[in-house]
């Protein structure tokens, strides 16, 4: 439930016909779910993940790219002017900024230390930043 709400909160409002959103830990609980809520709405959904869980992601209809340093760039590439909306299940961060378009929003597992400086970086590029577990979950969890 708790994820289903987080979902709404941040992509609600960008369900439209071909929107996109990308996913980051796709093979974790929290990104699957966010994956099979996404694709259940009708959203174009891209998705990283390890080889091993290609097959599981797609099949439940997500666009795979691999996972790592150029995760950014892969969603990029495949949404063209930028995917409307970022679930940040792998809690990658900034570094997912660039392959949001001007007015999308990322949504993060968790907050914690140094979300002021991410929040500068998101309204920056004209991006929001929301964390749907809360920014009161300690940094070292």
């Amino acid at each position: 439930m708790s994820h289903r709400v987080g979902f709404d909160r941040g992509c609600s409002s960008r369900r439209r016909t071909g929107a996109t959103i990308a996913v980051t830990g796709a093979a974790g609980s929290v990104g699957g779910y966010a994956v099979q809520l996404a694709r259940h709405a009708g959203l174009r959904v891209l998705a990283d993940t390890a080889p091993a869980d290609a097959d599981l992601i797609s099949g439940w209809g997500a666009e795979v790219v691999p996972r790592g340093p150029a995760v950014a760039a892969h969603f990029r590439a495949l949404a063209g002017d930028g995917v409307d909306a970022v679930i940040d299940a792998a809690v990658i961060g900034p570094a997912l900024l660039p392959c949001l378009r001007p007015g999308g929003t990322i949504m993060q597992l968790r907050g914690g230390e140094g979300q002021a400086a991410f929040d500068r970086a998101a309204a920056a590029r004209g991006v929001t930043r929301r964390a749907f577990i809360g920014s009161w979950m300690p940094a070292a969890y």
